[in-house]
């Protein structure tokens, strides 16, 4: 029978494809009306919104459209960073109004792109990122839940490809094939800096951190009346669909989100018919580039240096031991007792090393524990450290606190010497 059937390939769920948008189901709204919603909403924007948090609203309308034309260049280039916006604040700011009100109506309200509340299982979110092809904003989402997705969301941010299968109920085979189809925009409560904290082990800090644009909203309330003036926001779909058509060879050589965003406000210019039009768009291409810049910033103080994370894992480690840490020399202590640490004292290649850390010692520490002390005399001035030790959290990278990382029949590690490892306990003391 399967010899007999036709086999078409295409889509057959909505959003961008090679040839433009498509609504399989009739139910989108593909009607071209120009730059009119993004103006609608800039207006409300600079009415209700603070100062301090316009160009953030300003951003997230146009990271969003952006996110219309993404799932296509990815699919192409598969190194294009569709990175995931991450707006962190409190209740009041305006952040959900924003998604109910601007964001979703530009997207036709089109079913699965607003989702409210936390997405709690990587089944769950590794649906709703297969669905189809329209951008996913999650609102309300919890550490726990942004915890527990870790690793889709790292999968999800980059290229297009597989990210879960479903084996056959019988024999072999695949039953279903899970693609990361859709950009994702998050608000919550979380930092961003909370979040890597707590999903160290899970994914790598860097490699997310990459994929992430953080937007930090100031605490300040949206002004009285805002949900009692919403605006009629018309859909940007049909409006994304023609530019897309008009300059798609210019748009699918992006490589990521920010330069795609960029160059579609700018494409957007065609429909501005006065100069006030032209000012908008130009207020969104700013809101855009301070958000980067921001980001950029974030980005550097949320990611730890491997010595903070050192420090922190090592403490970490310690309490799941049961010790009552007194100072940094019983985690260190600690660590060097437990086998199963990943953190290990091995003996210097010669005598002089050894001599030169008896020396060294009492340079940097006032007094030299005896524990210290006996494990100089005992040749051990090195330490090992695992890459996957202290519960995981020592990355396998290439370079970890300056050191390049070696390969031995367990697996990765970095070696260290004494004073080395014990300096950013002294650091952070």
């Amino acid at each position: 029978i399967n010899t007999l059937l036709r086999r078409v390939r295409g889509y057959i769920t909505p959003g961008i494809t090679e040839g433009g948008i498509i609504d399989p189901y009739n139910k989108l709204d593909l009607n071209d009306y120009g730059i009119e919603p993004v103006i609608t909403a800039y207006n409300w924007i600079y009415k209700y919104y603070p100062e301090a948090n316009r160009h953030r609203a300003l951003a997230n309308i146009a990271f969003t459209l952006a996110k219309i034309i993404s799932p296509i260049v990815r699919k192409y280039r598969r190194n294009f960073v569709d990175h995931i916006i991450w707006n962190h604040g409190k209740t009041g700011e305006g952040k959900s109004s924003l998604a109910d009100n601007i964001i979703h109506p530009m997207l036709d309200y089109a079913g699965d792109t607003l989702i409210k509340g936390p997405v709690e299982t990587e089944p769950r979110l590794r649906n709703l990122v297969s669905l189809h092809r329209l951008p996913l904003i999650l609102d309300e989402q919890d550490d726990r839940s942004l915890v527990a997705n870790a690793p889709l969301l790292l999968a999800s941010a980059v290229g297009m490809g597989t990210i879960g299968l479903h084996a056959a109920r019988y024999g072999l085979g695949i039953e279903a094939r899970f693609i990361n189809m859709r950009g994702i925009i998050i608000f919550t409560n979380t930092t961003f800096k909370q979040f890597l904290r707590d999903a160290r082990g899970i994914v790598g800090e860097y490699a997310m951190a990459r994929r992430v644009l953080t937007l930090d909203w100031v605490n300040e309330p949206a002004s009285e009346g805002v949900l009692e003036d919403i605006p009629d926001v018309k859909p940007m779909l049909g409006t994304i669909n023609n530019i897309y058509k008009k300059y798609k060879d210019e748009f699918m050589r992006s490589k990521d989100l920010i330069k795609l965003t960029l160059l579609l406000l700018d494409k957007l210019n065609d429909y501005a018919k006065t100069d006030v039009e032209k000012a908008i768009l130009s207020e969104y291409a700013k809101a855009v580039e301070e958000a980067i810049k921001e980001a950029s910033e974030a980005r550097s103080t949320s990611v730890s240096t491997d010595a903070e994370l050192l420090v922190e894992a090592s403490y970490d480690y310690a309490r799941r031991l049961g010790i009552q840490a007194k100072s940094w020399i019983d985690v260190v202590l600690a660590l060097f007792n437990n086998s199963n640490s990943g953190v290990e004292l091995v003996k210097a290649d010669d005598d002089q090393e050894v001599e030169e850390m008896k020396k060294k010692l009492p340079t940097i520490l006032n007094q030299v524990p005896p524990e210290f002390m006996d494990y100089a005399d005992r040749g051990l001035v090195r330490v090992r450290l695992w890459a996957g030790g202290l519960g995981g959290r020592i990355p396998n990278a290439r370079e970890f606190l300056g050191k390049s990382r070696n390969h031995g029949k367990r697996g990765h590690y970095y070696i260290l010497s004494l004073d080395e490892f014990i300096k950013p306990f002294i650091e952070r003391e």
